[in-house]
């Protein structure tokens, strides 16, 4: 495979962005239902979400609608059929299955409420499950996000021993001998982007962001380049940023070279029992508890003692 066609590959399977200020409403329509019909709303300047819900299940017989959030912004509101994301106009009458992205922020409400989603299943220990319309119209289950790699789930430690080798990470402020923060995050992970972008903004600590293939969307591809990358460091920012990144070797050598590392990685964070990414580690093996916080969070976890 040459380098063109392996970095378009990971362009094709660039990640969605999370985020929130909804400015313009985009519907990337991988599915649109029309509610149409005498038993459906379509005659409501506003529906309820008491209406909304039962205009869903009219279309979709058993659909168990867990939310309808009307907060979101624009016209429309969020509904969660189970996990799976809808979006419902204000009258009850059209649905799209799709992204809806913020042009302003540049950003993707959609993807950050599904990574909420998957962070939640995780902390909990249930697997996510999707309900769509099937072509009768009758409910279909099926997973919403691939697995992670193994389902050996180690147990989850507060604390944790990072033994892997610092050539396994990306390194941050590198060489001054301080006080070691360990990242483990995943390449199409938006709440990892975020984090990533802070540590622009921590001073006094050497950061160590390894990467893992934890959402099962192509992050172990990018971390084979990035860590291939002549600068790590730019190399991440530029794969987070626009979903490739350009290397100087074949990229037949680079999968060679670091795929074993992307599993080692991977495989220790299950060792600990991380259900989702960002997951950090202090040096002294204090594990904190929560995803992506801004550098001032952070800095503050980190100095307490």
């Amino acid at each position: 495979m040459s380098e063109d066609t392996h970095n378009q590959s990971a362009a094709n399977a660039k990640p969605l962005l999370g985020g929130r200020n909804l400015t313009i409403l985009v519907a990337a329509v991988t599915g649109v239902l029309g509610f149409v019909g005498g038993s459906l709303v379509s005659s409501l300047d506003s529906a309820s979400p008491d209406d909304i819900r039962a205009s869903i299940g009219s279309v979709i017989p058993g659909a168990n609608v867990t939310s309808v959030d009307c907060g979101v912004g624009g016209d429309v509101c969020e509904v969660l059929i189970e996990d799976t994301v809808l979006y419902v106009d204000r009258t009850g009458r059209y649905a799209f299955a799709g992204s809806m992205l913020d042009l302003h922020e540049r950003i993707d409400l959609t993807a950050q409420r599904q990574e909420e989603l998957e962070r939640f299943a995780a902390l909990t220990g249930t697997r996510r499950v999707a309900a769509a319309a099937g072509s009768a119209g009758t409910a279909v289950r099926q997973p919403a996000q691939p697995a992670p790699p193994q389902n050996d789930f180690g147990p989850e430690l507060s604390t944790v021993d990072v033994t892997l080798p610092i050539e396994n990470a990306v390194v941050y402020n590198g060489g001054q001998d301080l006080p070691v923060i360990h990242v483990f995050a995943d390449l199409t992970c938006p709440y990892c982007q975020r984090l990533h972008a802070e540590f622009a903004s921590i001073e006094g600590y050497e950061i160590r962001e390894y990467f893992v293939d934890w959402l099962g969307r192509g992050g172990g591809e990018r971390a084979r380049l990035v860590l291939c990358a002549d600068d790590r460091a730019a190399a991440a920012s530029e794969m987070y940023a626009g979903g490739n990144v350009g290397v100087t070797r074949p990229c037949e050598e680079c999968d060679a070279e670091y795929a074993g590392i992307v599993e080692q990685n991977t495989a220790f964070a299950q060792s600990f029992g991380m259900r989702g990414t960002p997951t950090m580690v202090h040096e002294d093996g204090r594990r904190y508890q929560g995803g992506y916080a801004p550098a001032a969070t952070v800095l503050a976890w980190a100095s307490a003692s």
